[in-house]
């Protein structure tokens, strides 16, 4: 069953549309001005950029995969969670509570930005942001990980923390 409200839809698609837009064009900036360039500082060491393209998933995690493994796994498969979560947002969300609607979104719009880059850079995405303290860093990321990252996070909020009550947007 839909949810009635227009707002509802258009909602869902912007915030889609911010995430994945947010992506691209971080990683544009980040080819243009990072490639080649080694470690930019941000902020002291704790935030670096550095531009790298990532065969493997978050933190490059199945980059030593068999290429076919890889990309059924990196690409198939997010694709067709990507529809099925597209699905669930547009089409069956009488039951989804707000949260789970937002970040449903946030993890599709990131979704989508490193799928856009799967397929026009040869299975690689866009990575370049590092955080950290000393030697305790993470690997480095983009844009749509943390749109990824963010949905997830709200997706266990959103179970743990609601209690029932439902948001109105």
């Amino acid at each position: 069953m839909l949810k009635q409200s227009v707002f509802y839809y258009v909602f869902i698609l912007v915030i889609i549309l911010v995430n994945f837009g947010a992506d691209q064009w971080t990683k544009e900036i980040a080819k243009n001005e990072l490639k080649g360039k080694g470690t930019v500082f941000v902020l002291d060491t704790y935030v670096v950029l550095r531009f790298t393209e990532n065969q493997g998933a978050f933190l490059s995690i199945g980059s030593g995969l068999p290429e076919r493994v890889r990309r059924i796994l990196l690409s198939a498969l997010p694709l067709i969670l990507i529809i099925g979560v597209g699905y669930v947002l547009f089409f069956r969300n009488a039951h989804l509570k707000w949260i789970h609607s937002i970040a449903l979104s946030f993890v599709v719009g990131g979704g989508l930005g490193n799928m856009v880059d799967r397929i026009m850079y040869d299975g690689k995405v866009v990575d370049f942001i590092n955080v950290g303290i000393n030697r305790f860093r993470t690997g480095i990321f983009n844009t749509a990980d943390l749109s990824i990252m963010a949905g997830g996070i709200m997706i266990v909020l959103g179970v743990f923390f609601n209690n029932g009550n439902e948001a109105k947007i």
